[in-house]
């Protein structure tokens, strides 16, 4: 079921083929952010270690785990 809907979601992003008009990289990204003003480097290398973090411990932490 969950290969079907991927799948399923995957084609209709394909036939419908929305335009993409946001730049690749914002305004934000150059030290002119709304929160946290500074480069986007470290904070983007911290915020993908901290998902990857959570990621492998929430799947470590499972209950139905093999032992």
């Amino acid at each position: 079921m969950k290969t079907g809907t991927i799948l399923l979601l995957a084609a209709g992003i394909i036939a419908i083929a929305p335009d993409l008009k946001m730049p690749a990289v914002t305004r934000f990204a150059h030290g002119e952010g709304p929160v946290i003003p500074g480069a986007l480097f470290p904070f983007l290398f911290i915020t993908i270690a901290c998902g990857a973090v959570s990621g492998f411990h929430a799947l470590v932490a499972s209950a139905p785990r093999p032992r």
